[in-house]
């Protein structure tokens, strides 16, 4: 069976691998000279790497870490000493002893006298896999152990020659969880937003309602969040909620945002045995989409760059679609095809199609509010130490509410940032709400000319007392600025910053038009994190969790199929939410998170009240 997907975005790619495995012939045309899609990376001629908007990993994104874990590294990646498995096993004694760990081979010598379970444990690595000895001897709680792995990692003499290395793209996520810091600009020196007791118990109650419903979500997800914190929380807890949280922390646009999604997101955070996001140790397209598609290639999956989809071709089914190509016009014949397109390059496609009438288009038309958030870098030639490695920070109080990382403090040291070594410190940064004036120009960030908007961001940058005290700290200023760049997607076009490719985003409007994966016409399908999916919002683990469904729908009828995260709530929750629904048909109020509410205010009033009389 042949498949033909337009995309090589992370959704097209997951449907790539999925049915590759599954024995299908696959072919993706895909319009950009690379792919990656939204979450692509490249470089610049000089070396410097850009990127649409820096990219963190929650640790629920089950979906995604599945799907990297079978993605191998193997020869990707060079090393200065190799070494056979032959040539690792002489070295088994206790004054010279080597293991292997992921493909890779270390000196475990110096840790023979002091290791804590004797001798002779440690020799049983000697020239073996030390992941399947823990197994053996059942200390498997040592392959997720940091302070296991950062010695291993200190005593790395090179990688196996043979074979494929066990490493895969899982391995090149960041293992320090990602922190978040405020930086604030003068108007509130000193300050730092945070949550109250009261904004606690009603945010409490706010979001508990959401999460503990599930026919009555619908009706949250059309519910602006932005005027309901802003009245009922404290300043400090708005700035935190809105300016922190929602734009640079998960994505969502201040004034479309919607209730039923931030809730969503807070109920994922919370009931999560981990804690804290990473990002990858180099560039997105370096770490993931290079060796991915690399691994699909060597597996027979045949890719088409610079092809772009102008048109579909349909009777009763697809018969076949028109690709523009660097040679002219090409017409291209599938068994099935599947659409994992930006939603609204997909819709400009349909409308030049003539099939405006069709239900999957009517429902990618409506309601698609753009999220303009502007990616930036700048480029300094002293490094600026900010004290802590893999931080986020965030100008809480700026008028874009800018948020930004250094890249080198996450990257592993070898990867270079460009300028041939002149760039000492690369910030990635996002403009968050582009809509605002600004401070030079008293305008947004979209009405100005892309230099203006540069001199605008580094200004808003440096009159933050915090980011000053990092540069003072480190005798940078903005004479250290060599270089500064707005992503490639950004262009002048008139009196406004248009961008190439327009980003989809959860919000007030949408939710009720996502697409289903199959569509009503037989063989076509569509996927993308702009479709229904049981994580419900934008993501990369959206995106990798509609390719697998999409795969599913097409291997229907088969003895064949995908396993899928599912992210619907589990234990307790998903029983309040069965008997939520009761209330919902008999059309009363959500009483269950009243009630829970009316318990931990009755217990934290009796806290207070114990606490009262043993300082008495």
């Amino acid at each position: 069976m042949e498949v033909i997907i337009f995309g090589a975005g992370i959704s097209g790619l997951t449907v790539a691998h999925e049915l590759n495995e599954k024995g299908y012939k696959v072919t993706i045309f895909e319009k950009d000279t690379i792919p990656g899609g939204m979450a692509r990376t490249f470089r610049y001629k000089n070396g410097v790497p850009t990127e649409h908007s820096w990219r963190g990993y929650a640790p629920f994104y089950y979906n995604t870490f599945e799907l990297m874990k079978r993605i191998p590294l193997n020869s990707l990646e060079s090393f200065s000493n190799q070494f056979t498995i032959e040539e690792v096993r002489k070295h088994n004694k206790i004054n010279d002893l080597w293991t292997i760990y992921k493909g890779d081979v270390y000196d475990i010598t110096h840790f023979v006298q002091s290791h804590p379970g004797g001798k002779s444990n440690i020799l049983r690595c000697a020239g073996k896999d030390v992941e399947e000895v823990w197994r053996s001897l059942g200390y498997s709680f040592h392959i997720n152990n940091s302070h296991v792995i950062s010695h291993l990692t200190e005593v790395k003499v090179g990688t196996l020659i043979e074979g494929f290395s066990k490493k895969t793209v899982f391995d090149n996520l960041n293992k320090d969880r990602l922190n978040f810091k405020y930086l604030f600009d003068k108007s509130i020196p000193g300050r730092k937003p945070k949550l109250n007791l009261k904004d606690f118990i009603f945010l409490f109650y706010l979001f508990g309602k959401v999460i503990l419903s599930d026919k009555r979500k619908k009706e949250y997800f059309e519910v602006r969040l932005d005027p309901i914190i802003k009245k009922h929380l404290s300043k400090d807890g708005y700035h935190f909620i809105s300016d922190f949280i929602a734009g640079p922390g998960w994505g969502f646009d201040k004034k479309t945002m919607s209730l039923g999604h931030y809730a969503t997101f807070v109920e994922y955070s919370i009931f999560n045995s981990e804690k804290g996001w990473q990002v990858m140790n180099k560039p997105t397209s370096e770490a993931w989409i290079e060796p991915w598609v690399d691994y699909l290639k060597s597996k027979g999956v045949k890719f088409n760059f610079n092809s772009e989809l102008t048109k579909i071709n349909i009777n009763k089914k697809i018969d076949n679609c028109l690709v523009k190509t660097k040679d002219g016009i090409k017409k291209v014949k599938s068994d099935l095809y599947v659409f994992a397109l930006n939603p609204f390059n997909f819709e400009d496609i349909m409308e030049n199609s003539k099939r405006t009438t069709d239900k999957v288009y009517k429902n990618l038309f409506n309601g698609n509010i753009i999220n303009n958030q502007i990616s930036f870098r700048l480029g300094f030639d002293k490094k600026i130490n900010f004290g802590e490695k893999t931080t986020g920070y965030v100008l809480i109080n700026s008028k874009y509410n800018i948020t930004f990382y250094p890249q080198e403090d996450s990257w592993e040291d070898n990867v270079k940032l460009g300028m041939n070594g002149k760039i000492k410190t690369l910030i990635s940064g996002t403009i968050i709400l582009p809509y605002n004036k600004g401070l030079k120009y008293n305008k947004s960030a979209l009405s100005l000319k892309l230099e203006e908007l540069k001199e605008e961001i580094i200004e808003q940058l440096f009159i933050s007392e915090d980011f000053r005290y990092y540069t003072n700290k480190s005798k940078v200023s903005k004479k250290n600025i060599i270089f500064k760049e707005i992503f490639d997607d950004w262009y002048e076009d008139g009196k406004l910053l248009k961008s190439k490719n327009k980003k989809w985003v959860n919000n007030i409007f949408n939710e009720k038009y996502r697409l289903e994966h199959k569509t009503d016409i037989r063989n076509m399908f569509t996927c993308g994190s702009h479709c229904k999916t049981s994580i419900n919002i934008w993501s990369m683990e959206g995106a990798v969790e509609s390719g697998k469904i999409c795969s599913n729908e097409i291997l229907k009828g088969t003895n064949k199929s995908v396993n899928i995260h599912n992210h619907g709530s589990k234990g307790i929750i998903l029983i309040l939410k069965k008997i939520e629904n009761i209330f919902y048909m008999l059309k009363l109020r959500n009483i269950i998170i009243e009630l829970l509410l009316f318990m931990l205010i009755y217990s934290i009033y009796h806290l207070y009240k114990k606490l009262k009389i043993e300082n008495i």
